[in-house]
């Protein structure tokens, strides 16, 4: 599941950073079926992160 979408905003090649709640597995079967991705739009990377109970980006 996508949980969290961050469009890039500097001047880096990056143009966004989607974070999802599954494995790198799923993720990748989720990115590859992407209009985008399939479209050469977009490409992606996969990378695993750790997070911390409670966090949260609210201010």
């Amino acid at each position: 599941m996508l949980y969290i979408v961050l469009p890039g905003n500097d001047e880096s090649d990056i143009s966004g950073m989607m974070i999802f709640r599954t494995d790198a597995e799923e993720t990748r079967k989720i990115m590859e079926g992407d209009p985008s991705v399939k479209a050469a739009i977009f490409t992606y990377s996969i990378h695993s992160v750790l997070g911390f109970p409670g966090g949260s980006l609210a201010k």
